[in-house]
C-alpha cells in the first residue's frame, strides 16, 4: 500500500474552509462521501498536531479560536443572555452550536468569567436557580422540624416529595449529605421514631423480656411478625430483626420467639429412618412428585423430615423409589445392558436418527436396562454417533471430512443454484456428496468463505455483506436528513425516484429498511 503525502497545513485549511462548513460533525460526514483529495486528511487535529489550533480555525476563515477573541464585560454578556429567555444548560449549549450566538460572548461563560461576577447558569440564563452547592440551607433543627411536619411515612415518600414543586428551595433534597454532622437517621429526620438498628442496638429491650412481650400478640408465623414490624404498632424497643439482635442472647427459633411452639425444620428430632419409611409406604404415593405435593399439606407428621434424601442421606436412604414404595429406580442406580447388546435391540426398530429414537423413548416400550440417553450412558464404552446406534450409517457432521473450500466451491458452481435457500433444500435431498457440508457458511467460515453468491457462482451479495460496507446509522442518518431536505423531498415515491436517478454518497444505502432498523428507517424522512 502506497503511503499518502498530505498537503501543508495552510493549504488544507484554505481548502477546507472553501466547503463552508460550520462544524466537525459535517466535516466528518463529508469526509466519508468520497469527495475528498486524497492528500487532505479525515482527521486533520491528528496529522498537523503542532499547527492544530481548534476545529474553528480550521473551517472559518479569518475567525479567531473562541480563547483568543475580545469578550463583552460579564455584566453585559450576562445581560445579553438574559433576554434570550433560555431555561436550562441544555437549551444553552444547543444555542451555542446553532451558529447564532455573537463571537464577544463565550460559549464556556463559567470558566472566562470564573472569577468576574459568575454566581452559576441560573444567575447568568436569568432562571434565578442557584446550584445545589452554593444555596444556604436552614439550620439542621429548623429543616428537620419542616420535614416531621409533612408526615411522610418513610424515605420514599421524601424522595416523592423532593420531585414535586412543594420542596423549599432552602431545604435539601439529600439532607443526609447536607448535614452529616447532626444526620442520625430517616426515621429522626421525617419523626416516625424508626433508627437504624446500628443506632438502636444498645437500646433493644432484654431477649426474655421482649419474647415475653412479643407472645402476647399472638402472631402464628414469621409472616405475621414482618407485617406487624412494618405497621405503627411495633414496640420500638424490640428489634425487626431478632435472630441477629439476640443471636447470641438465648434467640432459639422463630416458634420460640413467637411463641407458636413451632421447630424449625433443623432442630427437630426425626423417626428413624425404617419407621419413616414404613409410614410413606402405607401411603401408597407413586413418585417423588406426589412425595412433594403430600409433604407441603397439613398431613404430614413433624417428626417426618420433607428432604428425607437429605436427612437419611448416610442412613438408610437409597431412592425415592425405596421411600415412597413404588419400586422405581433413578436412571443413575440402573443397570444397563452392555453397549453392543443395547444397539443390537436399537438396531431393530428401524429407526432413522436421534430424533426417532427420543420420540420412541418417552413410550413405554423401551426396556428399564436400555437407556434413554446412550449417548452419555455409553460415552466412553463404545458410542462413536446416533448413526451407528440406530443402524443408519449416518455420520454426524463434526465427525465428516469436508473437502476443502475451493473443491467444495466448485462443485457448488456446477449446480446451477440462485441462492442459499436453494442449496438447503437440494442438501435435504441428499444429492450433495457426503464430503461437501450442510452449512458451507459454518464450515469454512475462516477458510475462505465470502458470501452464497461467492460460494453457488452468482455473484449476489447478501444483505448482511452489504451492511458491513455502509456508514453507520448516526452517520447515514444526517446524510439522509440532507438530501431530503435539499431536494424537498416528503414522501417515499419522491425518494425511490431520486436514487434511481442521482448516485448517493459512498456507504449510503438506497433502501434504509434493508440494512438498518425498520423503527429507525420510518423516520428518516421528516
Amino acid at each position: 500500500m502506497r503511503k499518502i503525502i498530505f498537503q501543508s497545513f495552510e493549504e488544507a485549511r484554505k481548502f477546507a474552509q472553501t466547503l463552508k462548513i460550520s462544524n466537525q460533525t459535517d466535516w466528518r460526514i463529508k469526509g466519508r462521501s468520497g469527495k475528498f483529495p486524497d492528500n487532505i486528511p479525515r482527521d486533520p487535529p491528528s496529522v498537523y498536531k503542532k499547527d492544530w489550533k481548534g476545529w474553528g480555525d480550521w473551517l472559518r476563515a479569518g475567525k479567531k479560536p473562541e480563547r483568543e477573541s475580545t469578550f463583552l464585560t460579564f455584566e453585559e454578556a450576562r445581560t445579553t443572555v438574559n433576554l434570550l429567555n433560555l431555561k436550562n444548560n441544555k437549551e444553552w449549549r444547543t444555542y451555542c452550536s446553532s451558529g447564532r450566538k455573537p463571537e464577544n460572548i463565550p460559549s464556556n461563560p463559567n470558566a472566562v468569567y470564573k472569577n468576574k461576577g459568575w454566581k452559576g447558569f441560573g444567575d447568568w440564563l436569568g432562571t434565578g436557580r442557584v446550584a445545589t452547592h452554593l444555596r444556604k440551607h436552614r439550620t439542621f433543627e429548623d429543616a428537620r422540624k419542616f420535614s416531621q411536619s409533612l408526615q411522610l411515612g418513610n424515605q420514599y415518600g421524601w424522595s416523592q416529595f423532593c420531585k414535586s414543586d412543594k420542596k423549599p428551595t432552602d431545604i435539601p433534597q439529600s439532607p443526609y449529605k447536607v448535614y452529616k454532622k447532626e444526620w442520625i437517621s430517616w426515621g429522626d429526620w421525617l419523626g416516625t421514631g424508626t433508627v437504624a438498628s446500628q443506632v438502636k442496638a444498645q437500646q433493644w429491650l432484654p431477649f426474655s423480656e421482649a419474647k415475653k412481650y412479643v407472645h402476647t400478640l399472638q402472631l402464628s408465623g414469621k409472616e405475621e411478625w414482618s407485617k406487624y414490624c412494618k405497621s405503627n404498632k411495633r414496640h420500638l424497643e424490640i428489634p425487626a430483626s431478632p435472630d441477629k439482635s439476640y443471636k447470641n442472647k438465648g434467640w432459639k427459633d422463630w416458634g420460640d420467639w413467637l411463641g407458636t411452639g413451632t421447630i424449625a425444620p433443623r432442630s427437630r428430632e426425626y423417626r428413624s429412618f425404617d419407621e419413616a419409611r414404613e409410614f410413606t409406604h402405607s401411603l401408597k404415593l407413586k413418585n417423588q412428585k406426589s412425595w412433594l405435593v403430600f409433604s407441603k399439606s397439613n398431613k404430614k407428621p413433624n417428626d417426618i423430615p420433607k428432604n428425607p434424601n437429605q436427612v437419611y442421606k448416610d442412613k438408610g436412604w437409597s431412592s425415592w423409589g425405596d421411600w415412597t414404595g413404588s419400586g422405581s429406580i433413578g436412571p443413575g442406580l440402573r443397570k444397563h445392558r452392555s453397549f453392543k447388546k443395547a444397539r443390537e435391540f436399537a438396531h431393530t426398530l428401524g429407526l432413522t436418527g436421534a430424533n426417532e429414537w427420543r420420540a420412541f423413548a418417552k413410550g413405554k416400550k423401551l426396556p428399564n436396562d436400555i437407556p434413554k440417553n446412550p449417548n452419555q450412558v455409553y460415552k466412553d464404552k463404545g458410542w462413536s454417533s446416533w448413526g451407528d446406534w440406530t443402524g443408519t450409517g449416518i455420520i454426524a457432521s463434526y465427525n465428516i471430512k469436508f473437502r476443502d473450500f475451493k473443491k467444495a466451491r466448485e462443485f457448488a458452481h456446477t449446480l446451477g443454484l440462485t441462492g442459499a435457500n436453494e442449496w438447503r433444500t437440494l442438501s435435504k435431498t441428499r444429492k450433495i456428496p457426503k464430503d461437501i457440508p450442510y452449512g458451507p457458511n459454518l464450515t469454512y467460515k475462516h477458510k475462505g468463505w465470502v458470501s452464497w453468491g461467492d460460494f453457488l457462482g452468482t455473484g449476489t451479495i447478501s444483505p448482511a455483506e452489504i451492511s458491513k460496507q455502509t456508514i453507520s446509522w448516526k452517520e447515514a442518518k444526517l446524510l439522509y436528513r440532507k438530501i431530503t431536505k435539499e431536494n424537498k423531498i416528503t414522501t417515499r415515491k419522491q425518494w425511490e425516484k431520486y436514487v434511481k436517478i442521482y448516485k448517493l454518497p459512498k456507504g449510503l444505502p438506497p433502501y434504509p429498511a434493508s440494512i438498518y432498523t425498520k423503527e429507525r428507517a420510518r423516520k428518516m424522512i421528516k
